[in-house]
């Protein structure tokens, strides 16, 4: 963040504007923060993003009810047409816990186009997801996850494999949502 007003607008918009029933004016706040946010995308209510301006979405992306999107350690880029279902968490920062003060660690997050990140998913610092993979709800993604691969558990292994011939362009957004 640039400013103590910049700091105060996004926690003003992760209590408040997070909360209003409008993808417009959710998206232009974030846009305001920095964020690039692509056509046709929809981040529905609840979702917290931490550090917007390392925020970069695609086109054709939706982001379910009460995400969290943690930028704090890097940058977060999602490719056009994903799927992020609600309650799915994105970090791309931790901790070392063998740090005698306990070293902030970050890194970047990319997530390719025509992913899906299941329900109470979450993908922590320096993941790739490839192209058309699949992390099942619950999982817990701590290494790249190779293109059109289905990956589940805790920590996230592979269960299958996707097709490849995925053609959909996501456009989901319902009014006064």
């Amino acid at each position: 963040m640039n400013s103590r007003f910049d700091h105060l607008a996004e926690v003003a918009f992760n209590g408040i504007g997070t909360h209003i029933p409008s993808h417009r004016i959710r998206q232009a706040w974030l846009r305001h923060l920095g964020a690039e946010i692509g056509e046709r995308c929809a981040i529905f209510r609840g979702t917290t993003v931490l550090e917007p301006q390392n925020l970069r979405l695609g086109s054709g992306i939706v982001v379910g009810e009460r995400c969290l999107l943690d930028a704090s350690g890097g940058e977060i880029f999602i490719e056009d047409n994903v799927n992020i279902s609600s309650d799915v968490v994105v970090m791309t920062a931790d901790h070392d816990i063998q740090s005698s003060s306990f070293e902030p660690r970050g890194g970047p997050v990319h997530v390719g186009s025509r992913a899906w990140l299941a329900t109470r998913s979450m993908v922590l610092r320096g993941v790739e997801v490839g192209e058309g993979a699949v992390v099942a709800a619950g999982a817990v993604v701590v290494g790249d996850v190779a293109p059109f691969t289905l990956v589940g558990g805790v920590p996230a292994e592979v269960l299958g494999e996707r097709t490849h011939e995925l053609t959909y362009d996501i456009d989901h957004r319902p009014p006064f949502e």
